[in-house]
């Protein structure tokens, strides 16, 4: 069982928590984070979610997840890389915080990490079935092909127009 914490929309802890599954109470919101790497290629990290999973099923996407009761953002994003890609991220505080920002009844904090790293130092978990390295050209062309998670254009922007 999966405990989340629970926030107001400003991201403040309001001291509840609650059962992942559950329905979120009414003004309240839960974290969630999206972890970005992008190479010198200027190419992204993206990984492809297995087949059997209840969410997304054989789409590519971001890795991600949700935070577990106690966990702040750089942790929760730190712990989920090494759930989903099998990866340690080896400096946290290179981590850079792109945007924060509420759908629904998430708090979503987009993180990046610019860094040279070997496709064989990820090791995908049960959640995915493949990672591979895309430019922004090919995870368009994944998005008009319905085979890329579509977070809306304000979201790509934060990532690919970056200057």
């Amino acid at each position: 069982m999966e405990i989340w914490d629970l926030y107001t929309r400003e991201g403040e802890p309001t001291g509840r928590t609650m059962v992942r599954g559950d329905r979120i109470p009414a003004e309240h919101y839960h974290l969630v984070v999206h972890f970005w790497l992008q190479n010198a290629a200027g190419e992204y990290l993206v990984q492809k979610r297995a087949d059997h999973v209840a969410m997304n099923p054989g789409i590519w996407a971001t890795t991600g997840g949700s935070a577990v009761s106690g966990e702040d953002s750089r942790t929760t994003v730190i712990r989920e890389v090494e759930e989903e890609i099998g990866w340690s991220v080896p400096e946290p505080e290179e981590l850079c915080l792109l945007q924060r920002y509420v759908i629904h009844q998430s708090i979503v904090d987009v993180w990046l990490l610019e860094k040279e790293v070997p496709l064989s130092a990820f090791e995908p978990g049960e959640e995915v079935a493949a990672v591979a390295y895309h430019s922004e050209a090919q995870i368009r062309q994944k998005l008009v092909e319905k085979r890329f998670w579509n977070y809306g254009e304000p979201y790509f922007r934060w990532i690919f127009d970056r200057s």
